[in-house]
């Protein structure tokens, strides 16, 4: 489990097995000595982030999920349900006018200077898994026994 964040990885696949990440982990080849020391096979080019399969959307199926916020946790929401082999609607609404960034990464501006590369995931794996964001919306106030929110609007 990683401390900071709580995500739990198979230790053999590097799949995520609990918690908020939306990356599987690599896995690299170990060997262990006769006296007890671990080595490592690193390649020589840095693996990829692998991204688990996502259902995509299916037009036939009714069912919908609206997710209220538009920071990290709800993109990981939106990602997460369909990981997990949702094919109806998912929709975020959003107070933003853009897409979540990692507030992690805000400290590495000089590094990433591009406020896209902030991202918590790619605009097109997004669109990708049919995740429909509507921005610059709040909600003025919610009824959850009806499943209603009332969006606040300015005249």
């Amino acid at each position: 489990m990683a401390p900071r964040d709580g995500v739990s990885y198979n230790i053999i696949t590097g799949h995520v097995e609990d918690g908020p990440a939306t990356h599987d982990l690599p896995i690299f080849k170990t060997q262990v000595d006769q006296e007890g020391r671990v080595s490592v096979m690193f390649p020589k080019k840095p693996p990829v982030k692998i991204k688990p399969y996502r259902t995509i959307r299916d037009y036939n199926d009714p069912r919908k999920y609206v997710i209220i916020g538009g920071g990290e946790a709800a993109i990981t929401c939106a990602e997460t349900i369909r990981a997990h082999d949702f094919t109806g609607e998912v929709i975020v609404i959003s107070q933003f006018d853009d897409y979540p960034i990692n507030r992690d990464k805000l400290y590495d501006t000089i590094k990433y200077p591009e406020y896209t590369k902030m991202r918590v995931s790619k605009v097109e794996d997004i669109k990708r898994a049919n995740i429909e964001f509507i921005f610059g919306v709040k909600i003025k106030s919610m009824q959850s026994k009806d499943k209603r929110a009332f969006i606040l609007t300015e005249n």
